[in-house]
């Protein structure tokens, strides 16, 4: 045998498993990203009045829905590499390019609570883990707002998933939120008020379980960002409500400091004193 095809040989058996295991990652990751998930049609229980302005709110300053869709929520990208793949939020306007116009209520609702779409398949970085458990009304009112904000003519490339991202997909260190919601969970309408219902409401659909974790116990972050602190009541011993709503609303700490900037605070001061409140007990009665 040649010095030339022991070298090839050599060469194919450290290939080899590479090779491997980029075919069983394209097929797991395919399944899971391409299968659809089965979801039964409920009738949304309609209230007898929705509101714009607390759509506005909701989409602003308590979902978020702008840190990924942009301030006009005309699209963004979100992230973009060639190992990873480029992730694109859509335009959620009426404008050309955007969704807005294309989906009736219950595409929305598949979209936000469910995390797929048309077809079923699961959406790309799409949170519904966290608003699978949002409120009829809250939708509705949601909705509301997105009818009727500014057309933005804006055309978002599609969401193309990477090698690497595959292989994390397919290995369970990503996971898709439409894979792990559980559809078939009621709902409830837990009156707004300044309780610990509300506030563990709030605190799950606003996303600082996320972040904080479950226990609020901080730890790390999502998509790789830096380690979140923790809000328990031991890490806010020294808290009174009144801070929570000045970090909430002007990023900063009780000793004037600023809040790291991975905090999405912008996003959350236009939470209104109730919901302030909500959360304050939901962290120092009901939390961790």
């Amino acid at each position: 045998m040649t010095a030339r095809t022991l070298m090839l040989v050599g060469f194919v058996a450290l290939a080899l498993p590479g090779v491997l295991l980029i075919f069983w990652a394209r097929g797991q990751s395919a399944a899971l990203l391409e299968q659809p998930v089965v979801i039964e049609e409920h009738d949304l229980a309609k209230p007898e009045h929705v509101s714009f302005t607390r759509g506005e709110r909701l989409v602003r300053h308590v979902l978020d829905c702008g840190g990924c869709h942009g301030e006009d929520l005309g699209g963004l990208k979100v992230s973009e590499s060639l190992l990873m793949g480029g992730f694109y939020a859509p335009n959620l306007t009426r404008g050309s390019g955007g969704v807005g116009g294309a989906l009736d209520v219950a595409g929305w609702d598949r979209a936000i609570r469910h995390g797929v779409d048309a077809d079923g398949r699961p959406l790309l970085h799409m949170p519904s883990d966290r608003w699978a458990v949002l409120s009829d009304r809250d939708l509705m009112d949601v909705l509301a707002y997105l009818e009727r904000v500014p057309e933005v003519d804006r055309e978002m490339l599609d969401s193309k998933v990477g090698p690497m991202y595959r292989l994390l997909l397919a290995t369970g260190d990503i996971q898709l939120p439409a894979r792990q919601i559980d559809h078939d969970a009621p709902r409830r309408e837990i009156e707004p008020g300044p309780t610990v219902a509300y506030g563990t409401y709030l605190a799950t659909i606003s996303g600082c379980l996320d972040c904080h974790g479950e226990d609020l116990g901080g730890g790390p972050s999502p998509s790789g960002l830096p380690a979140s602190p923790p809000i328990d009541r031991r890490a806010l011993k020294d808290w009174k409500s009144a801070d929570l709503g000045r970090a909430l609303r002007e990023g900063l700490r009780p000793d004037g400091t600023r809040l790291d900037p991975y905090m999405p605070w912008p996003a959350y001061s236009g939470m209104t004193e109730e919901e302030v409140q909500a959360l304050w007990m939901f962290l120092w009665v009901g939390g961790g």
